[in-house]
């Protein structure tokens, strides 16, 4: 929820895409380091290996960035 209380979904220019995941037919995260992303049409180029083992990339990191994205897209 925003923090104006309005549902966040289809924010543009937001990683939260609410569409289903061409392959899992569910919302996604569309954000590098995660599989939704890795895997989806757009950014087959863009593998996972590019990025296994950079600063950042791990699971607390991909969960700061998650944690980022959610504020831009919400708010505070």
């Amino acid at each position: 929820m925003s923090a104006d209380g309005s549902d966040p979904k289809n924010l543009p220019g937001s990683v939260f895409h609410q569409d289903a995941h061409p392959i899992t037919g569910k919302p996604f995260i569309c954000m590098r380091g995660f599989r939704e992303y890795h895997t989806h049409s757009s950014h087959l180029g863009d593998r996972w290996e590019n990025y296994r083992g950079q600063d950042g990339m791990n699971l607390p990191g991909l969960l700061v960035q998650l944690s980022s994205a959610w504020r831009k897209a919400v708010g505070p």
